[in-house]
């Protein structure tokens, strides 16, 4: 059994910690699956995670394998 972790990467309309803003109606590329480290270590990828547009930004969703629970 593995854990899923779900949730919004980017809000258009709101100003992230680079100081960055995407507009809604901006036209934004990605792609359809991005790695995921562990503690942010990307010498140690434990899998990818979905990218998705919903709405109001972009959303990720990732599930890991059995093996990566013992991380």
């Amino acid at each position: 059994m593995g854990i899923k972790f779900e949730g919004q990467v980017l809000k258009f309309g709101t100003v992230d910690k680079c100081n960055r803003k995407f507009a809604p109606d901006c036209k934004i590329t990605f792609p359809e699956k991005i790695p995921v480290a562990y503690n942010f270590d990307m010498d140690e990828i434990i899998g990818h995670a979905d990218i998705s547009k919903v709405e109001d930004g972009l959303c990720l969703l990732y599930t890991s394998d059995a093996a990566d629970e013992g991380l």
